[in-house]
């Protein structure tokens, strides 16, 4: 049976080419992965995301705007509260859940959100999405999808910063959201972008995402855009060794370098470098991660003053201290060194 005639058996009319004369995208993602700044990004080389007085403002925990819509920020609340969940504890859905009564009841609201946002060029963006993808192809079969990465124990440090109100282990829950895109998706549905590649080149990945969206804009335009992306704001950076030795489940590591094959040239240049800074003097390192340690320890101090002063941020601060002066031990250890060198 074709998408049409599932469609007609539920009474579901899809948005098809022959309606619209637009392109439209979401950005989506686990939280914490870099979806705002991606959201600012297209916003800045004309993708209209929603009307201005309807986006988030900025908090202390993004210092830039959060480019959502609020309209479908509420609507994905509601969806996934009548589903039995929230974008903290994913429902359980099976196989054409999209098609249940439940997910019915918000079809028109859907279409509404639609017909009011519909531009040459447009999308929302808003990490709940990755959870109600099938929901939306049922209403926009064209819909492209630009799903943001970022290293798993990146996003449940910022998590646990942010103070992120889950039950479930951060791991899990970036895990559930991957999970869900990869299944929701065809490869020629999304393109993966992956938060690292902004601070090496952000120029070409966004040009990658533009050309893959059919977006025509200057090389002025590309470059005002990433003016915005500010190495300065980053706060959490974890060395791809630290990923495999950390305690992450297999299932999410996994999942991660599923996603890490698909985002393209400029991660790839992050990746080797990567590879090869993990063979450069131990002491290098480690002084490179003083000076993250003190500028992270600079933000928090601005931004996070009372989860600075809180033991349970102390106790994960030197449990993360711990192990990095074990890792850099073990290295220095299996080439021979005898001395710890410190910076």
């Amino acid at each position: 049976m074709g998408l049409s005639s599932i469609g007609m058996q539920f009474g579901l009319k899809t948005v098809t080419r022959t309606d619209v004369q637009s392109k439209v995208c979401c950005v989506a993602g686990m939280h914490r992965s870099g979806t705002s700044m991606v959201a600012n990004l297209l916003h800045d080389c004309g993708v209209f995301l929603g009307p201005e007085d309807e986006l988030k403002q900025s908090t202390r925990h993004n210092v830039g705007d959060h480019f959502e819509n609020l309209q479908f920020v509420r609507f994905h609340d509601d969806l996934l509260r009548r589903l039995g969940g929230s974008w903290h504890q994913p429902p359980p859905t099976d196989s054409g859940w999209e098609f249940s009564d439940r997910a019915f009841s918000f079809v028109s609201r859907a279409k509404n959100l639609v017909a009011k946002s519909q531009q040459q060029y447009w999308g929302w963006k808003d990490p709940r999405s990755s959870l109600t993808l099938p929901f939306w192809f049922r209403i926009l079969p064209d819909l492209k999808v630009l799903v943001c990465v970022r290293n798993p124990v990146e996003v449940a440090r910022s998590l646990f910063l942010r103070g992120g109100a889950s039950n479930a282990s951060p791991f899990q829950l970036w895990t559930d959201y991957g999970r869900r895109l990869l299944a929701a998706t065809r490869p020629e549905q999304r393109l993966i972008t992956h938060y690292e590649s902004f601070f090496e080149d952000p120029e070409q990945e966004l040009r990658r995402i533009l050309n893959w969206l059919g977006i025509q804009v200057s090389d002025e335009t590309v470059r005002h855009a990433c003016t915005q992306v500010v190495v300065a704001r980053r706060h959490q950076q974890i060395p791809l060794k630290d990923l495999l030795t950390a305690e992450v489940p297999d299932e999410t590591l996994a999942i991660y370098f599923s996603l890490c094959a698909e985002a393209g040239p400029v991660y790839e240049r992050v990746r080797r470098g990567g590879e090869a800074r993990s063979c450069a003097d131990p002491s290098d390192a480690l002084a490179d991660e003083v000076t993250r340690l003190r500028d992270e320890l600079s933000h928090l101090r601005s931004f996070n003053n009372e989860i600075l002063d809180s033991r349970s941020f102390r106790l994960v601060s030197l449990w993360w201290r711990m192990r990095r002066a074990r890792a850099d031990k073990e290295l220095i250890k299996s080439r021979g060194k005898v001395s710890f060198v410190r910076p």
